[in-house]
């Protein structure tokens, strides 16, 4: 039982790994520190790689809020969206979830050490993504 839960661990963790798109963008700076080099090598892929999901999910909530979203223009529908994903705790935490989610269990350890933190990281990034989409 226990090599074939070792088994499926490894999966896991290839599997999770060969989901993550590369950015190539992302700086590699001598001297960042263990949350820039975290934020850059799991939260920032597993963020570009649910990005469809993340903002359907916002954008169906903000519609189950305010039937008249689709209606607004751009401007309005970022206020609105940024005001939903910062006001409303079960949706920052559904949104949270869709990152944990895709977290190898090394990287959710690391992430519960200081949760708070790459939380506050993690709903600043979504948000940043959900407005930028208008």
């Amino acid at each position: 039982r226990k090599s074939e839960n070792c088994i499926n661990t490894m999966i896991r963790k290839k599997t999770i790994a060969a989901l993550r798109p590369e950015i190539p963008s992302i700086e590699r700076l001598i001297g960042m520190t263990d949350v820039e080099k975290f934020q850059n090598d799991v939260i920032r892929p597993i963020l570009k790689y649910q990005h469809d999901v993340i903002v359907g999910y916002a954008v169906s909530k903000a519609v189950d809020r305010n039937s008249k979203f689709p209606n607004l223009i751009a401007i309005e529908k970022e206020r609105y969206l940024d005001k939903v994903t910062l006001k409303d705790s079960k949706i920052k935490q559904a949104l949270n979830g869709m990152v944990i989610g895709l977290m190898t269990l090394e990287e959710m350890n690391k992430y519960l050490a200081i949760e708070s933190e790459y939380n506050r990281r993690i709903n600043t990034m979504i948000r940043k993504r959900i407005v930028s989409t208008f």
